[in-house]
């Protein structure tokens, strides 16, 4: 078998985006080397082992997790700890971040978290007639160099503890 990664997405907006950088190969890996040829949405450790892990595999498993907290488990059965090489990928404080990147509205949202709000609300304030969760909202509004653009200036601009998207995207794209 030549699966050697699984990409886990926590939620709607990330398995969009995530899916657009795949198919357009702007990804560090390729389709070709996921489990199920595909981005996955799974949240926890003892599904993803039991719909996707039921086979023997001879190399470890990268497994990029897609998800904004970082104090969420992620559990895996023990026989598995061992051929899984879990890989974090941050979008803290939530995916809603590269929205307001690609508005160019990061200024605007700083002077508001003080009031703490969430950049879900935030976007949704400003996207009133949107469901900004939904998968037609988030299909019809990404295209993939927003994408990179987005990711790549909220690596410049925000404290980034662990690895983001941008980490995932291909060296030489914008």
């Amino acid at each position: 078998m030549t699966t050697v990664a699984a990409c886990l997405c926590e939620g709607t907006a990330e398995e969009v985006i995530m899916k657009k950088l795949l198919e357009a190969h702007k990804l560090t890996f390729s389709k070709e080397e996921l489990l199920g040829k595909d981005i996955l949405r799974v949240r926890s450790g003892r599904r993803f082992a039991t719909n996707y892990l039921n086979h023997t595999f001879s190399k470890t498993i990268q497994v990029y997790r897609i998800h904004d907290s970082k104090s969420e488990a992620f559990k895996l059965p023990k026989p598995y700890e061992q051929k899984i090489k879990l890989i974090d990928i941050y979008t803290t404080p939530e995916i809603e971040m590269l929205m307001i990147f690609k508005e160019g509205l990061y200024n605007d949202w700083v002077k508001e978290k003080n009031h703490n709000i969430k950049p879900s609300e935030f976007c949704s304030e400003r996207f009133p007639k949107n469901n900004i969760k939904s998968r037609e909202f988030n299909e019809c509004y990404w295209d993939v160099d927003a994408i990179i653009a987005s990711a790549k200036e909220y690596d410049q601009k925000t404290k980034k503890s662990g690895k983001s998207i941008n980490d995932l995207i291909i060296a030489n794209n914008c």
